[in-house]
């Protein structure tokens, strides 16, 4: 019987195992975005529990913005910490849609912009050795 089916207070591990399920079976995710999503929950769930959560109640707007900073502060990319707000806000939209919670906590949960990079350019040296690579040309070929 799965955690969700069988109602109250579950623990937020037989949850996850849930909601790993719902995201391949239902949702359809690859194997590797479903192994993120459960990384970064479990990664959720422990912090939780250090803090004496043990169910879905205590999955907070606080708790989950602290989970962050503490991300952040351990120096974790601004792409790690947009893919564990989002898994943390697709964990407990699901919750609510399933009836554990009355109410998503993370609605209100944003994400770091990612920054913005130049694209990588070769230099002058690079492109002259890429061209002299190239075949020649000859009469009445074209070039490419």
């Amino acid at each position: 019987m799965s955690a969700v089916a069988g109602g109250g207070r579950m623990p937020l591990d037989a949850l996850l195992e849930d909601f790993t399920v719902y995201l391949s079976a239902e949702r359809g995710f690859s194997p590797n975005t479903v192994r993120a999503y459960r990384t970064d929950l479990r990664g959720l769930l422990a912090f939780a529990e250090g803090r004496a959560v043990c169910d879905a109640d205590g999955l907070t707007l606080d708790l989950l913005r602290d989970w962050l900073w503490v991300a952040t502060q351990a120096g974790l990319s601004k792409a790690t910490i947009a893919r564990r707000s989002a898994s943390a806000r697709s964990f407990t939209a699901w919750l609510t849609r399933t009836g554990v919670s009355p109410l998503d906590p993370a609605v209100r949960l944003r994400s770091p912009k990612p920054g913005r990079t130049l694209p990588r350019v070769i230099n002058r040296a690079q492109m002259q050795a890429l061209l002299d690579h190239l075949e020649p040309a000859g009469p009445g070929r074209r070039s490419a």
